[in-house]
């Protein structure tokens, strides 16, 4: 492969080594038998992270299917998306009044100004340059103008619908108003999905929340193997790991383990890009973004804390668990069915459960955090390997594109 993975634009090749497979395995996207056929497939790789729209999750998308597609013998071009500029600004923004009941349409105008700027540069590059295979894009919510093609497939990948992740009211409270703008959006996700060949679903929650389920299937990315060293870490080193600090539940944390934090029992770290006042002793927080850094410090801390107000399928959860580190998380979202039995699920708000559930955790002997790691990274062998399920998204995609 070259160029880096972590690019966010242009054109990556490769066909790298990889280790043999099973022929004849079926996948869950439908029953498709992994298969090969002769020549170098292209997919054509749409990410709404490349417009700075994205959270942590989105990149990480393009990472990995960089690195396992080109092994499996295919071209992955990533498609840059420019952010549409004033229109792009207009859409986003609340108008005086209205916002207050969101009465002012934001949500649609949003869906509108990015759908059609996305619309417009994949048709653009399809009209230039033919030759592609299949259409993949994440996340769907940037596609809802996008024309169905008999001739191209096109494949939406989303980690939430669009009314789960509103009904958290993560930027507005709900009201009669949103009903109207909900319902619009609705319409357009769901004509989206039906419009085009597939929909891939990144947990059964994720497809349970969808207006539709036509052409709908359950498929994760997966993550890629850990290159830190994998094991139970540092017993009181905690971690929390979310770009805003409030709503990813930050403050509720602070006060879970302020006494345990004053009485230097464990240590935070804590890795956010927004600001963070805080006066209480054995907190360091940082400013970082993917990279051995941050891998070092999922490797090293010995739980993830995770208490969200709303959630799709966080990627946090996956970089914690592929190198044995357990999870205590709040009950929203695709968090239960990630985290299984690797850790805590628990409602939002209860100061005291979630203070239980870091002692219960810190009372474990070393035996109890051994099998628990070990937990952590058989999960995501069985159920979110990268590449296991890039097997699975090769059978399926060569499938679609031959049909």
């Amino acid at each position: 492969m070259t160029g880096s993975a972590g690019g966010r634009g242009g054109v990556r090749r490769g066909t790298g080594r990889r280790r043999p497979r099973r022929e004849g395995r079926h996948d869950v996207l439908g029953d498709v038998p992994v298969s090969h056929t002769p020549g170098m497939p292209r997919l054509l790789l749409v990410n709404e992270a490349t417009m700075g729209v994205g959270h942590l999750g989105h990149g990480r998308v393009s990472d990995v299917m960089l690195e396992v597609m080109p092994e499996r013998g295919w071209t992955v071009e990533v498609l840059p998306l420019p952010e549409p500029g004033r229109l792009g600004r207009m859409a986003k923004r609340g108008w005086p009044v209205l916002r207050r009941w969101d009465a002012d349409l934001s949500q649609v105008r949003w869906h509108l100004t990015y759908g059609w700027s996305v619309r417009r540069r994949i048709l653009q590059r399809l009209a230039a340059a033919p030759g592609v295979d299949v259409v993949f894009v994440h996340t769907h919510s940037v596609a809802f103008l996008l024309p169905h093609r008999s001739n191209v497939p096109v494949v939406l990948s989303v980690d939430v619908g669009t009314r789960a992740l509103r009904r958290y009211e993560l930027w507005r409270r709900w009201t009669r108003a949103t009903d109207v703008s909900q319902w619009v959006t609705d319409l357009l996700e769901k004509w989206a999905i039906e419009r085009h060949q597939a929909t891939l679903a990144w947990t059964r929650w994720t497809q349970q929340g969808l207006p539709t389920q036509r052409n709908t299937h359950v498929w994760h990315p997966g993550i890629t193997a850990a290159r830190s060293p994998a094991g139970p870490g540092e017993r009181r080193r905690l971690l929390f790991v979310g770009g805003r600090f409030e709503a990813k539940g930050g403050y509720f944390l602070l006060d879970v383990l302020t006494p345990l934090l004053r009485a230097g029992q464990v240590q935070l770290d804590v890795v956010t890009q927004d600001e963070v006042t805080t006066d209480l002793p054995n907190v360091t927080v940082r400013r970082l973004g993917p990279g051995p850094e941050l891998d070092d410090l999922f490797a090293r801390a010995g739980l993830l804390l995770l208490a969200s107000i709303g959630e799709g399928v966080p990627w946090v959860i996956l970089e914690a668990l592929r190198v044995g580190t357990p999870v205590l998380a709040s009950d929203v979202g695709g968090n239960r069915e990630v985290i299984g039995e690797c850790g805590w699920i628990l409602p939002l708000g209860e100061v005291s459960a979630w203070r239980s559930a870091v002692q219960s955790y810190l009372d474990l002997d070393e035996a109890g955090r051994t099998a628990l790691s070990d937990r952590c990274r058989e999960r995501v062998l069985e159920q979110f390997d990268a590449e296991v399920n890039a097997d699975r998204l090769d059978g399926f995609l060569r499938e679609l594109s031959a049909r």
